[in-house]
């Protein structure tokens, strides 16, 4: 075990006398360390100390590290650059220590200061004595450490000492490999006694850490070779996968090995040992997905020279910039912090800029987790967070809105007495409202008993938010039935659906599903409601004014360009005498600035989905006679939503 307990700079970057004592729980573990602080306030220049120190202690030991001499080059460069303005010397000090409270320390003088100046500004900590240290040349800048090295050796091989850059990235599928100087390294197999063969700087990881893998899912999958110990951290490996996926029943597949990549990710079949599959392979996730997953199985292999008894023994310090790299806000709010939990006893130092990592920590950790702002060093809280602020008040605004919406739709829930139909287009209703009156004319839907969101004109409605609503009501019991209707022009919507069988439950009474695609619509994308209508229906002139509702393929933008500037001038949108049939299928109505829409004699020819619905919902003229039929669909789920007790 080696913890970092103090680190004291001075003139160093941007500060001039920082101390900082680490923070511990009562039973010993450290808590995990959040820097936060704006752009060059020091958060990377105190990370690559500490890494610069636990670097000096490995070297000393293993020739891979920097290079295993006494006059190697450092990793951390030092000179007046990295020294406050107008200083003439800086120095660093860190107090590492072990389980026997034995001190480890690195120190780095940096410009001009006698031994006895020294001496007053570390406040007597300093370990190094005065003959070493009088033999260095006064202007020359060193590094020096504890010489006590035979504790070292076990300790950088059983543990995990990591430090993440901000330039970490690991390489994704698409990538030709040509173009990428990343090169794997050995393998935890081969190691020479004078080698540590775990980088402490690691940018990118996923070829050791595949290989690595595959030897352990392939140990567990042959029991008789696994031992208690390969069986925990496949089961770690399992949930820290299904954690970062955000999916309790996905797993790490093996394949066979003339397969394109032998580890897939898939969801096991009930009653088989088949899998189906997810990704293909492991370069297949997002960047924010791979950056976690490597970011963690590096953790693990690091501490994977030893058997250990449990999961929660692996120990070491993991130090890493803008943690919050690449990550999505699930990753950041949830996943982070639940990952970071898996390991008590390692000692995470992290800056960030994001106040979602930062709640997300506090409310899983709790006082066990602590933020220090820099360059002061205060303690605070993520309140206190002046980027929190500034990332609120983005998300306020769009909170407003939401807000709005959701109060709107609360006060109408509360004057509705039956089970009710809340679409995501927010003319929608009227043509779901003239639907049930005509096919309830015809015989069908006698004891269908439901109501409709009629939204006013000024209400924002759309899919997002709509997944919003179905989210926040679904928190609290509803007393009559709230069915969700979603276009089907979605596909990430469209799959949550159909993963659930096509009628999601959202719990406490809340429903929803995709628009049922009508036989005539057969291999179209984007059929909102108004493509239950036939064409010939949705080219029906409005009366007075002879304007239409045009589909995107129906359109063209025309355009001269400037002989001078070579851009584009008098640009307009042209209604086409033909539609381009190669987008046929992929066509939409369009919905918005219907005014800019001309034939070739300049006249106005559109009109918007919210007149189009008006005229259905009145019933006027050639509007009166469309054919239903196709909407049946619609209240054939909702009626099989109705009886579900």
């Amino acid at each position: 075990m080696l913890y970092l307990k103090r680190v004291i700079l001075k003139n160093n970057g941007p500060f001039e006398k920082f101390i900082l004592d680490l923070p511990f729980s009562s039973n010993g573990n450290p808590k995990p360390l959040g820097l936060i602080g704006k752009n060059g306030s020091g958060k990377s220049i105190l990370l690559s100390c500490i890494a610069d120190g636990i670097m000096e202690f490995a070297n000393s030991v293993f020739k891979d590290i920097l290079d295993g001499t006494p006059n190697h080059s450092y990793f951390r460069t030092i000179g007046f650059t990295s020294r406050t303005s107008l200083t003439n010397h800086g120095w660093a000090l860190l107090d590492f220590f072990n389980e026997k409270n034995e001190i480890y320390q690195f120190f780095e003088k940096n410009g001009i200061i006698s031994y006895e100046d020294l001496i007053k500004e570390t406040g007597e900590n300093l370990t190094i004595d005065k003959t070493h240290f009088e033999k260095i040349p006064k202007d020359e800048s060193f590094k020096y450490f504890s010489k006590n090295r035979e504790f070292f050796p076990n300790e950088f091989i059983q543990n995990s000492y990591c430090f993440f850059p901000s330039n970490r990235f690991e390489h994704p599928h698409w990538l030709n490999p040509i173009f990428t100087e990343a090169k794997a390294g050995p393998t935890i197999e081969i190691r020479d006694s004078q080698e540590l063969n775990k980088p402490i700087l690691i940018t990118s990881s996923f070829q050791n850490n595949y290989e690595w893998l595959l030897s352990v899912l392939m140990d567990f999958k042959w029991r008789s070779s696994g031992s208690q110990w390969t069986i925990t951290v496949e089961k770690k490996l399992t949930q820290i996968i299904r954690i970062i996926l955000d999916d309790p029943s996905v797993d790490f597949c093996l394949n066979p090995r003339h397969s394109a990549s032998q580890i897939s990710l898939g969801k096991h079949i009930e009653g088989t040992e088949q899998f189906t599959q997810i990704l293909p392979t492991l370069r297949n996730l997002s960047a924010g997905q791979s950056t976690l997953l490597n970011l963690f199985l590096t953790i693990i292999r690091y501490s994977d020279y030893t058997e250990r008894t449990s999961f929660e023994d692996i120990q070491g310090i993991v130090l890493i910039d803008e943690i919050d790299l690449f990550l999505h806000v699930y990753l950041q709010n949830k996943a982070l912090p639940l990952l970071i939990k898996f390991f008590p006893k390692v000692q995470f130092i992290f800056s960030t800029h994001s106040p979602l990592v930062l709640t997300g920590m506090k409310e899983l950790f709790g006082d066990e987790f602590q933020i220090i702002e820099l360059p002061t060093g205060a303690t605070c809280d993520v309140s206190s967070f002046e980027e929190f602020d500034h990332a609120c008040t983005i998300y306020l605004k769009e909170n407003e809105r939401f807000k709005k919406n959701l109060n709107y739709l609360e006060t109408k829930l509360k004057k509705i007495n039956k089970p009710i139909l809340i679409t995501e287009g927010k003319t929608d209703w009227m043509h779901l409202k003239t639907a049930l009156k005509k096919l309830t004319a015809k015989g069908y839907f006698q004891s269908l008993s439901i109501d409709f969101m009629e939204y006013d004109s000024n209400v924002e409605m759309g899919d997002n938010e709509l997944m919003k609503y179905c989210e926040y009501l679904s928190k609290l019991p509803q007393e009559k039935k709230v069915i969700c209707v979603f276009d089907r022009d979605n596909d990430s919507i469209i799959k949550k659906h159909q993963e659930n069988g096509g009628i999601k439950k959202w719990g406490n009474n809340v429903f929803s599903f995709c628009i049922p695609s009508p036989p005539h619509r057969k291999d179209y994308k984007n059929i909102s409601i108004e493509m239950l209508y036939s064409d010939d229906e949705l080219k029906t002139p409005e009366p007075e004014s002879k304007k239409r509702l045009y589909f995107t393929n129906e359109v063209k933008l025309s355009y001269e360009i400037d002989l001078i500037t070579k851009k584009k001038k008098n640009s307009e949108w042209r209604a086409l005498d033909i539609p381009e049939t190669e987008s046929e299928l992929e066509k939409k109505i369009i919905t918005e600035d219907c005014g800019k829409y001309e034939n070739s004699l300049g006249e106005k020819v559109a009109i918007s989905k919210t007149v189009f619905a008006q005229l259905i919902f009145e019933g006027a003229g050639l509007f009166n006679n469309f054919d239903f039929e196709p909407f049946r669909a619609i209240f054939d789920t909702a009626q099989e939503i109705l009886d579900i007790e």
